[in-house]
């Protein structure tokens, strides 16, 4: 037919995603009738390759779309997406694409993720075990609103001098009872009948066979209903260059995350070292004031 698409040319992917835009469009086109106008380079809609192009989970933005009337091709520039967010959970690690899709397992395993550097992603620790995340290029894993806030957040946070975000981690109903009982597995158990044992064996010097350690209880799994809006998040800060030695900020991402830093830049500049040194928590979550706990305190336990 005159003037029908004899080539369809992709840029701006990797060869793999380029051909998968491609034949998206081929597809589209072969579907056509071939009395309709669509298959005519001139009645071609830019929309319609707009939808297909759009369908495709590497892309991230249309540049343009071209056409060339005397050799009959189509030429679509395109924006990839990127892998921003490393997500790890009780069992899983996951690499999450900078619109908060979800690419799939990284390749790595939960402790790997604790010596991961890389200042291009935002590393998020979920915090619990989450029965229901699927592999899958469709998944919105974290919702619009939560992506652009973490992005807003980490951005502000390179004003923070001394204390460099190391991640975050997510704050959301389902997981909360969760992180309240992995604390409660990290706290020691003191023996009560430790020191009468102690205590006795100078006398009975009969051996016995040393009591098994009790096992942790089992996490239970958690649905979380995806995609995920974090109403409040947890700020992993690290403590100068031991990635170690870290305290958490509870923040409202109700809260403008500029002036969020503001407040805690400010809190920060007026703490001693010393007090700086035994930092175990602040909370923000409340714009007019600001509560601080220390290593060793009662709210620490």
């Amino acid at each position: 037919n005159f003037l029908s698409v004899q080539a369809i040319t992709v840029q701006g992917l990797s060869d793999a995603d380029n051909a998968v835009v491609q034949t998206a469009i081929q597809d589209n086109l072969n579907h056509t009738p071939f009395y309709n106008p669509q298959r005519n380079l001139f009645f071609l809609s830019k929309s319609r390759v707009r939808q297909q192009v759009s369908s495709v989970p590497a892309v991230d933005a249309i540049e343009s779309i071209r056409k060339d009337f005397g050799k009959k091709t189509l030429t679509i520039t395109l924006k990839p997406k990127h892998e921003l967010f490393l997500v790890r959970s009780t069992e899983q690690v996951f690499d999450i694409y900078n619109d908060g899709i979800l690419k799939g397992q990284a390749g790595l395993n939960r402790d790997a993720w604790e010596s991961v550097q890389n200042p291009s992603m935002i590393k998020i620790d979920l915090g619990g075990k989450v029965s229901n995340i699927q592999n899958g290029n469709q998944n919105q894993f974290f919702s619009k609103d939560t992506v652009n806030y973490m992005i807003k957040l980490q951005e502000a946070l390179k004003g923070i001098t001394g204390s460099p975000l190391a991640y975050f981690s997510i704050r959301i109903p389902q997981l909360k009872d969760q992180q309240a009982f992995l604390e409660s597995q990290q706290q020691p158990v003191e023996d009560p009948t430790a020191a009468s044992s102690t205590a006795s064996q100078a006398a009975d010097t009969t051996e016995t066979p040393p009591t098994p350690e009790p096992q942790p209880a089992e996490l239970p799994s958690v649905d979380v209903n995806l995609p995920i809006n974090a109403d409040e998040l947890d700020l992993i800060l690290q403590k100068g260059s031991d990635p170690k030695h870290t305290f958490k900020v509870i923040v409202d991402t109700k809260e403008n995350p500029e002036q969020l830093v503001q407040r805690l830049n400010l809190l920060l500049s007026q703490t001693a070292p010393e007090r700086y040194n035994v930092l175990s928590y602040i909370d923000l979550r409340i714009q007019s004031r600001a509560f601080v706990c220390l290593s060793g305190t009662a709210c620490n336990h």
